[in-house]
């Protein structure tokens, strides 16, 4: 609220500014032509121009055009500014007024002509008094009482600001505020705190605004005194309680019999206190009943939990308790089948899921202790079995056995002859790669000759057709002779007998030469076919050298590759040995298999049946093939030997159709790999 004044002081400053600014551009003998009329109240002479879009008016005392032109654009811009101020604090700003004494006034108000009374001077209203120099000599702008407008039904206050050049007072600038929006706004804020008054003081006890005085306020100014109503002692207490006025503060207040909180905040710009009025009544009031909702409510609410409470311990703990006590009495009695059902999380919840997970263990330990049992008297009566095939397995490896030693025999004597066919094969390649190298070497060095051939054959053409040239030459000077010759008459016959043999000389060295030429020409192209030839000669020279030694490469793989087999030979031998070895110890243990085997069944077996007969489970049981940790060591050992055996026959016995041949690295062009599939 008090920005909003400060802003209205503001644009009444700025308008000032202005007039100044103006007045110092102006020449002091214009000015004085300007204003050198006496100002005139008479209505007839006032000068009343519409100068906006929406219908403002200006009444302007001078009559000088461009003055009032001038002023009339300063406060269109400051009403503007004012217009928004207004509308952000819904205050309403009426008129503007610009007076100077000796030089003119000027009205911003459409109905100023009408309504405005024969007797009244501006130079008298209080708001003009109180910046005149005697009355205002820190030059501040300052804020005129409260007035009511009869015509218009407005309370009002006037802001007005001077207009000073250098130390020369020259006049006032001033605004009307309207105030009944605002004291409207207060009267609504008041309604929101029952029992609550909102009051607007001036700093000398002036009563702007109270909730008793509204009647009052809305009847005309003869029936309303508003300096006659004035609270000195709330202002008082004011002003004791805040000694620093721009100060907001809050305080208590005893006011007939009537404690009140007080809260106050200081308007420095319009010198205003804005008090507000709480009865501590009120405020208990509603302190008292919200207190007795509270107690009242906690109790009942204290009542529900403790019933709530008292619920859920018999529900949560003691009936959870008393179903693990059942549970684990009819686990103890051998019941497994019994159910067990987790319905919390918390620790009640805990112990009924760890007691649900041991009876699930136990179910299931005791479930596979009957299958180990069915499975080990099954196991029991099938030892029989195993000791005669046991018997026929290693018959079957005795066999084996010596069918391998003698396969281990052939294959190591064949070995032997493709070791001796291979590196007989190596040397072949290597006298082959020799004689290959030597005949590569003789076959480029007569390339070399056949191209030394060809270019000298190229050199004697060049010479050829330099003597088809010289013969050419001559045979042009024979005819030039000749020609001379018929001109010097019988002077020239000599000479042109001598022409005449010249030319015929000539024409025999032509012929000569294009003979010579041809045949030179027929040699060229020999010795390019022979160079062509030899060429051809020497690379396959140099691929027949390339295919020998892939060959001895191959040869060297292929010795590699036997020497690797006769390491396997030596490996399946070991092998033999080692099958015989555990045929002999097969044999041994079958024979304590079969005697150990009705001891297990008559001992072991009886023992886990009685163990178990105790509980009682649910659910099939599942059939396991074999559970040797709890055989004896004998099976253990029978099933190693098996094992071992097994794995052997599948390694190194197999039939003829089962074997692989033998797999070397040799080119497609290479002796054919079938001679070497089979050993």
């Amino acid at each position: 609220m008090e920005a909003i004044f400060e802003d209205s002081m503001r644009d009444g400053q700025f308008l000032a500014k202005e007039i100044v600014r103006w007045y110092n551009q102006t020449d002091p003998e214009n000015w004085n032509q300007y204003f050198s009329n006496k100002y005139s109240f008479d209505k007839d002479h006032a000068v009343r121009t519409k100068y906006a879009e929406d219908d403002t008016y200006g009444v302007f005392v001078s009559n000088i055009g461009e003055f009032n032109e001038r002023v009339k654009r300063m406060i269109m811009a400051t009403e503007h500014k004012i217009n928004i101020h207004q509308q952000a604090a819904r205050l309403r700003f009426l008129d503007t007024y610009i007076v100077m004494p000796e030089q003119a006034i000027i009205i911003d108000d459409k109905d100023w002509p009408t309504n405005i009374q024969p007797d009244f001077n501006f130079l008298e209203q209080e708001w003009f008094n109180m910046v005149i120099p005697q009355n205002n000599p820190k030059r501040k702008s300052v804020w005129s009482s409260i007035f009511y407008d009869p015509l218009l039904k407005y309370w009002m206050t006037s802001n007005a600001s001077p207009i000073y050049k250098g130390n020369d007072f020259l006049g006032s600038v001033g605004h009307d505020v309207v105030l009944n929006e605002l004291l409207k706004n207060i009267s609504e804020f008041q309604k929101s705190i029952p029992d609550s008054q909102h009051i607007i003081i001036t700093s000398e006890g002036s009563v702007i605004y109270h909730p008793d005085y509204r009647e009052l306020m809305e009847k005309s100014a003869e029936t309303f005194d508003y300096k006659g109503h004035q609270d000195m002692f709330l202002l008082n207490e004011i002003k004791s309680k805040s000694k620093i006025n721009n100060r907001a503060a809050s305080s208590e207040i005893i006011m007939d019999e009537t404690k009140y909180m007080i809260t106050f905040a200081y308007m420095n710009a319009v010198d205003w206190y804005y008090v507000q009025l709480v009865p501590y009544h009120s405020i208990l009031a509603k302190a008292y009943m919200l207190s007795a909702i509270i107690v009242i409510g906690f109790f009942v609410i204290m009542v529900l939990i403790s019933c709530l409470l008292s619920g859920l311990t018999r529900r949560i703990i003691i009936k959870p308790l008393q179903n693990g006590i059942d549970i684990a009495d009819q686990i103890a009695e051998g019941n497994l089948a019994v159910n067990v059902e987790v319905s919390t999380n918390d620790e009640i919840g805990q112990l009924t899921g760890a007691l649900k997970k041991m009876t699930d263990q136990i179910r299931k330990i005791v479930t596979d202790v009957k299958t180990v049992a069915t499975n080990v008297s099954n196991s029991s009566n099938n030892v029989s079995e195993m000791s005669n095939h046991l018997s026929a397995s290693a018959e079957q490896l005795s066999q084996a056995t010596s069918q391998q030693a003698a396969s281990a025999e052939q294959v190591s004597a064949s070995m032997e002859q493709m070791t001796a066919g291979i590196r007989q094969n190596a040397d072949n390649a290597s006298e082959t790669e020799r004689i290959s190298l030597k005949a590569s070497e003789y076959a480029e060095k007569g390339k070399e000759s056949v191209d030394n051939t060809l270019e000298a054959m190229k050199q004697i053409s060049e010479k050829i057709n330099i003597i088809e040239e010289i013969s050419r030459q001559t045979d042009m000077l024979a005819l030039n002779a000749a020609i001379e010759a018929a001109r010097a008459g019988k002077y020239g016959k000599g000479f042109a007998v001598v022409a005449l043999e010249v030319r015929k000389l000539s024409d025999k060295s032509k012929k000569a030469a294009n003979q010579i030429s041809g045949f030179a020409s027929s040699s060229v192209k020999i010795a390019e076919n022979a160079s062509r030839m030899l060429e051809q000669i020497v690379l396959n020279t140099q691929k027949t050298t390339e295919l020998v030694q892939e060959i001895r490469i191959s040869s060297n793989e292929q010795d590699a590759g036997v020497n690797q087999i006769n390491q396997a030979v030596q490996q399946l031998d070991l092998i033999i040995q080692s099958n015989a070895q555990s045929s002999e110890e097969l044999a041994s243990t079958s024979v304590e298999l079969s005697s150990n085997a009705q001891k297990m069944s008559d001992i072991y077996v009886k023992k886990l049946q009685a163990s178990i007969e105790h509980f009682k489970t649910e659910g099939k049981q599942e059939k396991t093939e074999e559970n040797i940790s709890l055989m004896p060591e004998d099976i253990k050992k029978i099933k190693y030997l098996i094992e071992k055996t097994d794995a052997s026959d599948k390694n190194y016995i197999r039939d003829n159709n089962d074997r692989e041949p033998a797999k070397l690295d040799m080119k497609a062009d290479d002796i054919e790999n079938s001679d070497f599939e089979k050993y």
